[in-house]
C-alpha cells in the first residue's frame, strides 16, 4: 500500500437544521427562562408571605404576643403594645376566620433596607360581602422579616 495514495475520509455536510426545529428550541429556552424567573420571585418573596400569613393569623386569634412579636423596632416604638392590642380586638371582631390567600408580592431591594409588600385576601365563609384585603408591610432587619404596618380594607 502506498502512502501517498491514502485517502482522508469524507466529512459528511452537516444536517441542516428545520426553521421548525430551531422556533421550538427557542421557545423552549424562553418558557424554561421565564419558569426560573417565577421561580426565583415566589422563592425570594416566600419568608415575607409565611411572616404575613402568620400575621394575619395571630390577628384572626386576637393573639396579641405573637402578632406584635412579628412587627418590627419601629413599629414598637410609635405602637405601644396596649395599642396594639386594642387594634387587635377591633380587627379580630369583623376580619374572617378563614386562611389569608397571597394574592401578591414585592420586593424592594434598592434601598440598604430590604422592604416588601405582601397583599392577601381574607375571603368570608359566610358571604361574599365580607372579604378583605390585607396588605402587610415589611421590612428585612437582621436577616428577619418584620412588619412595617399593615391595612385593613374591605374588598
Amino acid at each position: 500500500m502506498n502512502p501517498n495514495n491514502v485517502q482522508s475520509p469524507v466529512m459528511a455536510s452537516p444536517k441542516k437544521r428545520s426553521i421548525k426545529k430551531i422556533v421550538l428550541i427557542t421557545i423552549s429556552l424562553i418558557l424554561v427562562a421565564i419558569g426560573a424567573i417565577i421561580f426565583t420571585v415566589f422563592s425570594a418573596t416566600n419568608e415575607q408571605a409565611n411572616v404575613s400569613e402568620q400575621f394575619v393569623s395571630a390577628l384572626q386569634t386576637n393573639n396579641v404576643d405573637v402578632a406584635y412579636n412579628l412587627t418590627s423596632p419601629e413599629f414598637q416604638t410609635s405602637t405601644s403594645k396596649a395599642s396594639f392590642a386594642t387594634f387587635v380586638a377591633q380587627e379580630n371582631s369583623f376580619l374572617p376566620k378563614t386562611k389569608a390567600n397571597v394574592t401578591s408580592r414585592t420586593l424592594n431591594t434598592s434601598s440598604s433596607t430590604p422592604m416588601s409588600v405582601v397583599v392577601a385576601t381574607v375571603k368570608s365563609d359566610v358571604t361574599i360581602s365580607d372579604n378583605y384585603t390585607v396588605t402587610v408591610n415589611l421590612v428585612k432587619l437582621d436577616g428577619k422579616w418584620l412588619v412595617q404596618n399593615i391595612d385593613i380594607k374591605k374588598a
